[in-house]
């Protein structure tokens, strides 16, 4: 069983050490890939002096969470392994968590997953990450007697995807740059006949607190919303596009005080209506 842990670094270094520590606490069976998204800080240097083994790609640019992991992916690809586990750079791995996985992935009775998850938890160690809250729903981990919970969707910080998967689903859509991709991803997972599943006893920590909406974050969200909805409607790419479009403008008056970011958000789609066609054809 290969697994490749696939970390995407931007100014990280307040948590990298620890994250990285946590990777390789219980295992020597996980490789680990880092593609730094141009820092400026001093995460480069933590990470060349203090773990050299560790392969590392630098990029001059940043990226995107998108086309850094997808990177990643064809590497995973070529050189032969069985899963891909994705880590956010703010985050680290409770000290029993591959103890938890191993168990799961190499097991035939759960071949029909192509995600899995750990259970969230916010920088405390004692409560869930309020995102992964929202993707739980009603679901309660601890009344559960199955050691895999399914799930619809599940948030990027920490993926496992197995290449089966992957080779069918190409990875995520870089159409996305900030929000949206993780449930893009989930959506083509699910509808290629895989599951997506929680390993509750693998617990991981995400590190952030819940950001205030800035405009520039609401703006991202808006532009991921209706972009997932262009691929989310089957019927081919002009149908989807025409259909959400017209959604828009049907319900643009009751938007009041936005409707400004409504009609940006027109124009936008209008203006990159190649690439998301491009997007359609190729990640759906």
């Amino acid at each position: 069983m290969k697994i490749l842990s696939l970390l995407i670094t931007y100014n990280s270094e307040k948590w990298i050490e620890k994250n990285i520590n946590s990777i390789f606490q219980g295992t020597d069976k996980v490789d680990v890939l880092i593609i730094d998204n141009g820092s400026n800080d001093q995460t480069l240097k933590i990470i060349k002096e203090k773990f050299p083994k560790v392969r590392l790609i630098e990029s001059k640019e940043n990226l995107g969470f998108a086309k850094a992991n997808n990177l990643g992916f064809e590497i995973a690809k070529k050189e032969g392994y069985d899963f891909v586990f994705l880590i956010n750079h703010d985050g680290w791995l409770f000290h029993d968590f591959w103890k938890h996985v191993f168990p799961i992935i190499s097991s035939i009775d759960y071949e029909s997953y192509g995600l899995f998850s750990p259970a969230h938890f916010d920088g405390s160690e004692k409560e869930y990450d309020f995102g992964f809250k929202k993707y739980l729903g009603n679901i309660d981990l601890t009344k559960s007697d199955k050691s895999v919970v399914d799930i619809e969707y599940i948030n990027g910080a920490f993926l496992l995807i197995s290449l089966r998967c992957l080779k069918v689903v190409k990875g995520f859509d870089p159409i996305f740059f900030f929000y949206g991709e993780d449930i893009d991803l989930c959506l083509r997972v699910r509808k290629r006949g895989y599951k997506i599943g929680i390993i509750k006893e693998a617990k991981a920590v995400h590190d952030r607190k819940e950001r205030k909406m800035t405009e520039e974050r609401a703006w991202n969200h808006l532009v991921a919303r209706y972009l997932i909805q262009i691929k989310s409607i089957d019927g081919g790419f002009s149908l989807s596009f025409y259909k959400t479009i017209y959604s828009l403008l049907k319900e643009l008056s009751s938007f009041g005080k936005n409707h400004k970011s409504y009609l940006k958000l027109i124009l936008y789609l209008f203006n990159n209506k190649s690439r998301i066609k491009k997007s359609y054809k190729l990640f759906n």
